[in-house]
């Protein structure tokens, strides 16, 4: 059975949710707090870190495919490129503390 030290989550609201409450997550209830930060959690008996991201397709150039939600892909693929990422690296690396 595998045992991840990090689990890094590509979704979007709904899903993350679904994740916290079938695990019973201790995580920030909005997605937007919890978004793009780490997580002290447990999966079943295996203590992680859970790091909630946007679905890389967010960061995709405005213009590419569809463009319905122009705003909010421009909003979330700035701080997806400019926050987010580099966090995950410093979780990674061991330069970030996970928030319980």
């Amino acid at each position: 059975m595998a045992q991840p030290d990090v689990v890094v989550t590509l979704a979007d609201k709904a899903a993350y949710q679904r994740l916290r409450v079938a695990f019973g997550w201790n995580t920030p209830r909005l997605f937007a707090d919890a978004v793009g930060r780490p997580h002290n959690v447990r999966i079943e008996r295996i203590a992680a870190t859970v790091f909630p991201m946007v679905h890389p397709d967010i960061s995709r150039p405005i213009g590419d495919g569809d463009n319905r939600k122009q705003k909010t892909r421009a909003k979330w693929a700035i701080l997806h490129l400019e926050r987010h990422i580099p966090a995950l690296r410093a979780v990674l690396t061991g330069g970030a503390k996970a928030h319980d």
